[in-house]
């Protein structure tokens, strides 16, 4: 577990060393959605950072702390928080520091698309696109989820290929899952679900082990789509897909809800889960037969789902839960 890593420093334990390893739990925290803990490590890292203890080569606590600390605060559906530490890290400790900027860069643009905001995302991180890191795994991901985010889905598909075949610099398997993931939601928008399902399980066997659903969940409603449909029952991965799915139900909302937004959660659980079986072009009897539902159950959820979306036919309705973040 991560606890053992917290905490205060033991008779005769580096006080750099004892914060190195509070601020890597408190990431390993992260990654597994546990945002309490990682708040608490952070809080434990604070007096070691507030002391200036610094191993070589290692960049300053207090600028590591606040990274994760920025990345928490977007978990937890604070963008506005998260984009007010960016903004102190790049005033107190970027200038000089053309690595550091870059990390910012990248993290201020994933801000902008997590709220939406594709215009402010591609102006963040554009300029750096032919940059000293364009060849780094996380810059081609970061690229790969501003054209997903666009509607380029072959171009997402392009700009991840290095990550997914491990030619991209600096690889990780936080960004390894993350261009995996990717990877599928922009196959399932190309209509190649059988790839989109097979990256998928990928991703999500790569992460079980770590318990690293953080990223999935990240990625938002596309993945929550993707793993309702294209996870069966029968796949080894099933119970750690159900987790997520959980997961999903309990966070916050990353977007403030417009009004088409606000009438969209008023879709039942039960007619989400039929909404999201009309991209596969299943009958209504096949998707009544997938969710154990009568053909006529099936119809209803759909009549009050085309109505609370305010359309009138399924193509209609896989067009408007798209941008709602539906599907």
């Amino acid at each position: 577990g991560t606890g053992g890593l917290a905490g205060s420093a033991g008779p005769g334990r580096d006080p750099a060393a004892s914060c190195l390893a509070t601020l890597a739990a408190a990431q390993v925290s992260l990654a597994r959605d546990d945002l309490a803990g990682a708040r608490k490590m952070l809080d434990d890292a604070d007096e070691y950072a507030a002391s200036r203890h610094q191993l070589p080569g290692e960049p300053l606590f207090g600028v590591v702390g606040g990274l994760i600390r920025a990345k928490a605060a977007l978990a937890d559906g604070d963008a506005t928080g998260a984009r007010a530490l960016v903004l102190r890290l790049r005033d107190t400790s970027a200038p000089g520091d053309p690595q550091l900027d870059w990390v910012l860069t990248m993290l201020d643009g994933e801000i902008a698309l997590r709220t939406g905001d594709a215009g402010r995302a591609r102006m963040t991180l554009m300029p750096d696109a032919e940059g000293p890191h364009a060849a780094r795994a996380d810059s081609l991901l970061m690229r790969g989820r501003l054209l997903l985010s666009e509607g380029d889905f072959r171009g997402a598909l392009q700009a991840v290929g290095p990550v997914l075949d491990g030619t991209a610099d600096e690889m990780t398997l936080q960004v390894k899952l993350a261009a995996l993931v990717a990877a599928a939601v922009a196959n399932r928008r190309l209509g190649l679900t059988g790839t989109a399902a097979e990256l998928l399980e990928q991703a999500l066997a790569l992460a079980e082990p770590d318990d690293a659903c953080r990223v999935f969940l990240d990625a938002g409603q596309p993945v929550r789509s993707a793993i309702t449909v294209l996870v069966p029952p029968t796949s080894r991965s099933a119970g750690f897909a159900g987790r997520i799915l959980e997961r999903f139900d309990t966070q916050l909302p990353h977007a403030e809800a417009g009004p088409d937004r606000a009438e969209a959660q008023l879709l039942t659980d039960s007619e989400l889960a039929v909404l999201r079986f009309l991209p596969s072009h299943l009958t209504n009897q096949e998707i009544a037969e997938a969710l154990f539902l009568s053909i006529n159950t099936v119809k209803t959820h759909l009549r009050s789902a085309y109505r609370k979306l305010g359309v009138a036919s399924r193509r209609a309705a896989i067009a408007r839960a798209r941008r709602l973040d539906l599907l």
